[in-house]
Formats: structure tokens, sequence, C-alpha cells
């Protein structure tokens, strides 16, 4: 492919990102008709594909997450029916699973974190706890699968932190910010399921959910280098 091909497929394939990106959250609200079921199931894929073309050495845990955040957000067209919201909750799950490894792998092949990072891992957890016991009296029997997903979108945050020996600028703060508003969109997600409705609550989690996977996927490409440079 050449540059020129190249910078072309990215530039499509980004825009029609955005496009269905800009659809999904003025869909969201009603969470169900024509327009989220188009845009919702392919926002992540054209994401992916404008990573893969975009990067010089693409992580492939990146693409998985991706491609399971698609799942996910297929599953959770319609929650309701029949074991949809289990299995776009285990679709998150391992996404963001993907996205520990990819985020830590530099850090495992290159040293050992820096000693104030463990002092960040004792907030996170603190915030962690003060996150499931604001949800805990709405969640039933799925106290532990939340307590679960909790543990391990908290490791994401934690693993964005552990990269700060080993980038700088855009390509550390960006992916840091997506693993951020990934807890925000998340927690305003188990807020309205188990808790109570809020007002504006799908564009809430819609919109810090394109930001959490965009500041991510474009931090990291950053942190490879950028194949149309």
């Amino acid at each position: 492919m050449t540059a020129d091909v190249r910078v072309a497929a990215v530039i499509v394939s980004t825009v029609l990102f955005v496009l269905a990106a800009v659809g999904f959250v003025l869909a969201c609200e009603r969470r169900t008709g024509p327009l989220i079921r188009i845009t919702k199931p392919l926002m992540m894929p054209l994401l992916a594909v404008a990573y893969l073309l975009a990067s010089a050495r693409p992580t492939y845990w990146i693409v998985a997450g991706l491609l399971l955040g698609a799942i996910g957000d297929t599953a959770l067209i319609e929650p309701d029916r029949g074991n949809r919201f289990l299995i776009g909750l285990a679709a998150f799950l391992l996404g963001h699973i993907a996205y520990v490894a990819a985020l830590l792998a530099p850090v495992l092949r290159d040293g050992l974190p820096e000693p104030w990072m463990f002092l960040a891992a004792a907030v996170l957890a603190v915030a962690g706890r003060v996150v499931y016991r604001l949800l805990r009296p709405g969640l039933g029997s799925m106290k532990r699968p939340v307590l679960l997903y909790t543990t391990v979108i908290l490791a994401m945050v934690l693993a964005a932190l552990l990269r700060a020996p080993l980038v700088s600028g855009p390509a550390f703060w960006l992916p840091l910010s997506g693993a951020l508003f990934f807890v925000a969109s998340d927690t305003a997600l188990a807020y309205r399921a188990f808790r109570r409705p809020f007002p504006y609550a799908g564009q809430v989690v819609a919109v810090t959910y394109v930001l959490a996977q965009s500041l991510i996927v474009t931090g990291v490409a950053l942190g490879e280098g950028l194949a149309l440079l």
C-alpha cells in the first residue's frame, strides 16, 4: 500500500468512525431503533481499521480489545433479551484485559515501575472500593461479577500509569485519560443499571465511552509511531 493510499484509507475510516460515533450518541438515549442498530456495532471495527493503518507497529491486543468492544456494543443494544447483558459484560471485561496486556507489555519488557506508582495503586484501590460500595445496594446476584469488573478496569488505569517512565506527552496522557473515561463511563452505566436512572445518562455513558476508546487507541498509536510519517 502506497503512502497516499494509506493516508486516504486512514482518513476515510476515521471519518466513518466519527460519523458512527455521532449517530450512536444521538440515538443512545432511546437505545433502540435503526440508527443505534447500525452505528453502535460499526464504531469499534472502524476504529480498529484506522488504528491498523495508522500505527507503524500495531499491537494486536489493542485490536482484540476493539473487536471485543464491538461484541459488547452489539450485545448491549438490547441488554434485556436473554443473556445479552452478561455477554456484553463479559466481552468488555475481556476487552479491558486485552488493554491491560497492551499497556503492560512494554513496562514488563523494559523495567520495573517507579516506587511512587505503588501509592497510585493504593489510591486506585480506595477509589474502586468507594465505587463498589456506591453500587452494592442494587447489585443483588451481580456483586462478584461487578467486583471483578471494577478490579480489572482499575488495573487498566494502573497499567496506563505504569507507562510513565517509557513514554511522554500525548502518548502517555491520552491512554491514561482514556482509561479514566472508561471508569467514568462504566460507573455511570452501572449506576443507571443497578441504582437509578439520572438525567442524560445515555449521553453521558456514550460520550465517555467513545472518548475512552478513541483516546486509548490514539495514544497507543502515537507511542508506536505513525506509519503515515
